[in-house]
């Protein structure tokens, strides 16, 4: 793989989530080679999928100037570009569609669309991949994701992420560490090279109970006066030890909801569970329900953020954190019965905080969905109903004053590709296979749709 190549995507996902792209095999269904098609195909490629599978109609006249391999490497000198003839496709075998990762459908076609979805909708021959259906006409278009099996994500991203210091309760190298420090003899410039971290434990330690945010105020305040620093304009690292007060204020060992709401849905047969990450994902909740029974706290992170300190007293802190977090994410996983590779066993450790599930649609009907729509408050609701009702050619009655809006418009830009919609809805479809893929951000639950001409967009849950 060539790193150059993908250095701003590596920064998003890592080597894991690259290289996870790179061993997928998507297949994009269409009919007439449309133009959402030829987005969606292009922004993979750019991506870094391995391998792409088109399901068209190979008599079309258009296939010799749409995509071949040359004009595609252009993009992407690794991608494997497949064409499937639809005539030849054997839709009745769940062995056709289970060999690719993911199935994304372009196509307005409706015979197109009924067969895949009335497909995945009946199918009992065990799970398929996860399905995107995406739309685009005129100034509009939605996208909708389906699937039956719990959708699992690891690294949630997350810009105000807490730092997971443990300065409430600590652990016994925490506190020998920071009992060590002779805070009376030490002279200035050694009092100002301590991590605001090691400070605030020692606070912690020093008080006879639980404190409370004013006295460990006045801890560093008497600290500071009792070295012959100024307290109204105190060292950097105090600075940054007044503003951070509440980590050691918070309750380290309390468990969140969405931790305790997995830890009571893991499924009862992991054998059912198809998708690999999912499975091995539900197989770790498990084993964090026994390191929950015996540490009564999830496993340390390890990681902690920069402080104004020395390098050297920054190193030894971090040192210390890295250890506690390294044998939590052994015991952990000396506590999971399934052989697990060990990266996966880190990264779930490490991020234990940061991790959710998803629940796709399984409602493929687009009678059905139209109906559950119905119930649904946000603004856009209707015109999804529209799009739906559209795409799939439905003679249904959407007879609100909403309703009667919208299919005025979608019917006003019939026929018309106005191609920075279609350029941003087969961005967005891209966006979404790269975080089912990765496994590493949050992908939409599971529907959202697109108002060009009120530059809207809306996410709605079926």
């Amino acid at each position: 793989m060539l790193i150059s190549r993908y250095d701003r995507q590596l920064r998003l996902w890592g080597e894991t989530g690259q290289q996870c792209l790179k061993s997928s095999h998507i297949l994009v269904v269409d009919f007439n080679y449309s133009a959402l098609l030829l987005e969606v195909v292009k922004n993979l490629a750019l991506t870094g999928i391995g391998k792409l599978s088109l399901l068209v109609e190979t008599n079309n006249d258009e296939h010799g100037t749409f995509f071949d391999d040359s004009s595609l490497r252009v993009l992407n000198t690794e991608v494997e570009l497949n064409y499937l003839d639809w005539d030849k496709a054997e839709f009745s075998k769940a062995s056709f569609w289970k060999k690719f990762t993911a199935v994304i459908v372009t196509s307005s076609a409706i015979n197109v669309l009924k067969t895949v979805t009335d497909f995945w909708h009946y199918n009992s021959d065990g799970l398929l991949p996860i399905l995107i259906l995406a739309y685009s006409i005129g100034l509009y278009g939605y996208i909708r994701i389906f699937s039956k099996e719990t959708h699992c994500v690891v690294e949630v991203q997350s810009e105000n992420q807490v730092p997971d210091l443990r300065l409430d309760v600590g652990w016994p190298e925490l506190d020998k560490y920071c009992m060590n420090i002779d805070l009376v003899s030490k002279d200035n410039a050694e009092i100002a090279e301590l991590p605001f971290a090691t400070i605030l434990r020692r606070a912690v330690l020093d008080s006879s109970s639980k404190p409370i945010k004013t006295e460990l105020m006045e801890y560093l305040q008497h600290l500071l006066v009792r070295n012959g620093a100024i307290v109204s304009n105190p060292y950097l690292n105090f600075v940054e030890a007044e503003k951070h007060i509440h980590l050691a204020l918070r309750d380290s060992r309390a468990i969140s909801e969405n931790i305790l709401r997995l830890i009571n849905i893991i499924p009862k047969n992991l054998k059912k569970v198809e998708d690999p990450f999912n499975r091995s994902f539900w197989i770790l909740i498990e084993a964090l329900r026994k390191f929950l029974s015996y540490h009564k706290q999830l496993p340390l992170a390890g990681n902690i953020p920069d402080m104004e300190s020395s390098t050297v007293k920054y190193s030894e802190l971090k040192a210390l954190y890295q250890k506690k977090a390294r044998e939590d994410m052994l015991h952990l996983k000396s506590l999971t019965k399934h052989n697990i590779e060990s990266d996966m066993i880190e990264l779930f450790s490490y991020n234990v905080r940061n991790i959710k599930v998803v629940n796709f649609s399984e409602v493929l009907s687009p009678e059905g969905s139209i109906e559950i729509l119905d119930a649904q408050k946000e603004e856009l609701a209707p015109l999804l109903q529209v799009l739906i009702a559209d795409q799939f050619n439905l003679s249904v009655k959407l007879n609100e004053p909403s309703h009667l809006n919208y299919i005025e418009k979608v019917q006003a830009t019939k026929g018309k590709n106005l191609y920075p919609v279609t350029a941003m809805i087969g961005g967005m479809v891209c966006q979404e296979i790269i975080k089912v893929l990765t496994h590493k951000f949050v992908p939409l639950e599971n529907a959202i749709v697109y108002d060009g001409l009120l530059n809207k967009l809306e996410s709605l849950k079926m």
